[in-house]
């Protein structure tokens, strides 16, 4: 992606504005746009700052923003609630004002997280289906949820589990490769199902609908995108180790061993069909994606094997989209 510095002199109306540029799935957006897209992070545009959204927003009158930028630390945010809820709420409710006054359709990034049950449901959770979310990261992000609404063209993703080859160091996926690498045992909860999802195939699918509603006038709202089926994370860990070709056990634990400040939900799968509806891209099967990304040439092996030793894998620590 072109640097910040640089792409700070790019903004203009056939721009598209990326809040999160630096993140992973902000730099996986900027490699396969369909507009010129100006990615920003922290460095030139913090959201902890009240009003710093909307004002940027209205100084560069974009073709569209998409809000990919959050504080993921689920733990982080139940200890200051304060700067969680204006990152991933408050900032939401000045770029969907900002963009209502200037008639410029809004992209929020959200999370499966806002679906906290700790029951298994019958079915995966559908776009329609009551929210119940759980802890200050799931409440903070519900709220950014609402604050999208009020901007008239506005477009919600729910989404799960992000891993790519941009900002890969902070995905379950990397963390579990490192452990693995380094000949640790990788335990890993058993007891919570989601849909970890590829960055690549994420990004196509929000350019997609975003061209298509702005095409037709129409298909504006809340859709989930993620691979599918959702699986354990315990399953999910067990196929990074074995497709990577390393040879460390991975075992299996119960939720309440991790003693996590807020509890994660034991069942977050979301349905995809409403967005197959339309016709976009195809998620891939979730293993399918896995073995794509693992046969990819990423440059994940970065340690010897070695002496097996017991750690944790915190589901959540890190990011929670």
């Amino acid at each position: 992606m072109p640097q910040e510095s640089q792409a700070l002199s790019g903004l203009g109306p056939e721009s598209v504005l990326v809040l999160g540029g630096t993140g992973t799935l902000g730099q996986e957006l900027c490699r396969q746009p369909p507009w010129p897209v100006v990615a920003l992070g922290r460095k030139h545009l913090d959201l902890a700052v009240p009003s710093a959204a909307y004002k940027f927003v209205r100084q560069v009158r974009p073709r569209a923003v998409v809000h990919a930028a959050a504080w993921t630390d689920v733990d982080g945010c139940e200890k200051d609630p304060q700067l969680c809820f204006q990152v991933n709420a408050h900032s939401v409710a000045e770029v969907a004002q900002a963009c209502r006054e200037l008639n410029i359709p809004l992209v929020f990034i959200s999370t499966n997280f806002v679906f906290g049950s700790l029951r298994k449901p019958s079915r995966a959770w559908r776009e329609q289906d009551p929210v119940c979310p759980r802890g200050v990261y799931a409440q903070s992000k519900h709220l950014g949820e609402e604050a999208a609404r009020r901007c008239p063209q506005h477009l919600i993703v729910r989404t799960c589990g992000l891993y790519g080859h941009e900002g890969r160091r902070c995905s379950f996926v990397q963390r579990v490769l490192d452990q693995a690498c380094r000949g640790e045992v990788v335990r890993v909860v058993e007891d919570q199902w989601a849909n970890p999802t590829w960055v690549p195939e994420l990004a196509q699918a929000i350019w997609f609908l975003l061209r298509l509603c702005l095409r037709s006038g129409e298909h504006w709202g809340t859709y989930h995108v993620v691979n599918t089926p959702a699986v354990s994370w315990y399953e999910f860990a067990r196929a990074v180790v074995r497709w990577s070709g390393l040879h460390v056990p991975v075992e299996p634990i119960r939720s309440h061993k991790l003693n996590l400040a807020v509890e994660r939900p034991r069942y977050a799968a979301l349905d995809t069909t409403k967005y197959h509806r339309l016709g976009g891209p195809r998620m891939s099967h979730t293993l399918e994606a896995l073995r794509r990304y693992l046969a990819g040439g990423s440059s994940w092996v970065s340690a010897p094997v070695g002496t097996a030793k017991g750690v944790l894998v915190r589901r959540g620590s890190g990011s929670a989209l």
